[in-house]
């Protein structure tokens, strides 16, 4: 396909295949598809992924599968984490969005550690300006696997002009209610590789970063965090 420059991508009888060995990782594809659709795409069993890991698990405590959103696999992740749990000693860990009903997650507990949830705002208005869903089910889901023993963190994105004094506070103080000892990071917003409305963003200054950890901890959180 003339649109890599490095000849990594070739059209045959309707399907894109890709060649990792030459790719680059440009993402000129990327760019170039009008969906923003990646073409580097491969399909995995859970027996075959872990083969593809295997070789690297010598230099890694645990596992974390994130997104997309892995709630979405829910069978593959059982059956994915199982074999990891049945042949290591590593730990497991899911990054998730909180959509998926608790019942679907606690068919994770026996080969789960620990899960990461990411808040993307307290107020459900703008969560549903964001995401166009609200966020309760969210909220259940820090609560359930909170409940559980399961829940390792949370994080929320900071987008100013989203992200108020007001939001931080209300998020940090329903976090300190469940437990003061829950992990918070607040990770700012980066542009780079985002598409559509959110290419205008910009990201947060050092001193509402700064700010917004001091609030957070202000409620009686014990455990807050940011990126840089």
């Amino acid at each position: 396909m003339p649109q890599c420059p490095r000849g990594a991508l070739s059209y045959q009888e309707g399907i894109v295949y890709w060649n990792e060995d030459i790719c680059t990782g440009c993402d000129t594809c990327i760019k170039t598809c009008p969906t923003f659709s990646s073409p580097k795409v491969q399909q995995y069993t859970p027996e075959g992924l872990w083969r593809k890991l295997q070789p690297n698990t010598t230099f890694v405590s645990g596992i974390s599968v994130s997104g997309g959103e892995p709630g979405l696999q829910m069978g593959f992740l059982m059956e994915f984490f199982r074999i990891v749990k049945s042949a290591s000693n590593l730990t497991t860990l899911i990054e998730t969005n909180g959509y998926t009903e608790p019942e679907e997650y606690r068919k994770l507990f026996p080969f789960l550690d620990m899960a990461l949830v990411d808040l993307k705002i307290m107020d459900a208005s703008k969560h549903k300006q964001l995401t166009g869903q609200d966020n309760s089910k969210v909220l259940e889901t820090i609560r359930y696997l909170h409940g559980n023993g399961k829940l390792q963190g949370v994080n929320e994105v900071i987008i100013p002009g989203y992200h108020t004094d007001e939001d931080i506070t209300c998020a940090a103080r329903f976090l300190a209610e469940l437990d003061p000892a829950i992990p918070f990071r607040l990770l700012r917003f980066r542009p780079h590789g985002t598409t559509g409305e959110a290419l205008g963003w910009e990201s947060p200054a050092e001193n509402a970063m700064d700010r917004f950890v001091k609030l957070a901890q202000l409620q009686g959180l014990k455990n807050v965090s940011r990126s840089l």
